[in-house]
């Protein structure tokens, strides 16, 4: 089959607190951020652009967990330390 190269195209990265999201490939049509316990603490849709910083969140150190909705319909999920 084909090589799916979709996750490593997409890259979250968590500095100083300000979430980057970085889609070398697809362009990102919407972002859910979700704590463990599965609530949203976070929700941008039509995004339309290849990359996207999300605003400073009111979390404390914790997991959560970045879905990426590309144009394509792909979803690529990405767990960070926030």
């Amino acid at each position: 089959g084909t090589f799916d190269k979709g996750d490593s195209a997409v890259l979250v990265s968590n500095k100083n607190k300000l979430i980057k999201i970085d889609s070398s490939v697809e362009v990102i049509n919407k972002v859910e951020v979700y704590d463990l316990l599965g609530r949203t603490v976070y929700e941008k849709i039509n995004i339309d652009a290849n990359k996207l910083v999300l605003p400073n969140l009111v979390m404390n150190d914790q997991v959560l967990l970045v879905k990426i909705i590309l144009e394509n319909g792909k979803t690529v999920t990405k767990k960070i330390i926030y």
